[in-house]
């Protein structure tokens, strides 16, 4: 006990460890390894260490401007998140000697930019979340949101969604013909969360 208190008191550890090390374990929830269970255990751990940052930036981490712990908690978990989930991309680059210029922006820079729509996201939301379902409703939706608006803008970049973790269930995907894969993925995110609360 007085050891995962020490490591929850390390700021570096909750802002920057932790979050990256859970974004980057979700890669094994997609194709092709399809370990989607590992998500009932990732998103309630992110929801719930944002839910202590919260608490932890009205004390602790309040000499710092906590707003920024919320940005840098999100950036990192969908850092890691990119990072693991899109490394294909620089493996399809070495095909073609030309290409091959371009593996650091696909390695980096691509996880980097996508990133910041979870930063802002959990930015935004992380002030308001607490242990309860109304938060845990809100830490969904807003990912979700984050979600969409991620494969709409710029011309869209609609990978690594969490419904994809599903992709092996081909039965419950028939559900996506009446409510649509942004909803489904909606429905995905708050199932995995329930663990938290």
């Amino acid at each position: 006990k007085l050891m995962f208190e020490k490591i929850l008191n390390n700021r570096f550890i909750v802002l920057y460890i932790a979050p990256f090390f859970l974004g980057s374990l979700t890669v094994f929830s997609f194709q092709p390894f399809n370990l989607s269970f590992i998500n009932f255990f990732l998103l309630p751990m992110f929801f719930l260490l944002t839910v202590y940052v919260n608490k932890k930036s009205k004390s602790t981490y309040r000499k710092k401007p906590f707003k920024r712990n919320f940005f840098l908690l999100g950036f990192i978990f969908g850092f890691g998140f990119y990072l693991s989930g899109i490394f294909w991309i620089a493996h399809s680059l070495t095909f073609d000697e030309s290409f091959k210029i371009l593996i650091p922006v696909a390695i980096f820079v691509i996880p980097l930019f996508l990133g910041l729509f979870l930063g802002i996201t959990i930015l935004i939301i992380g002030p308001f979340l607490n242990y309860n379902f109304s938060s845990l409703l809100l830490f969904s939706g807003s990912i979700a949101l984050s979600d969409f608006i991620r494969g709409k803008i710029l011309t869209g970049f609609p990978w690594n969604i969490w419904s994809y973790s599903l992709s092996w269930f081909t039965e419950i995907l028939q559900i996506l013909n009446k409510i649509g894969f942004y909803s489904f993925n909606l429905i995905v995110i708050t199932i995995f969360s329930i663990p938290a609360i």
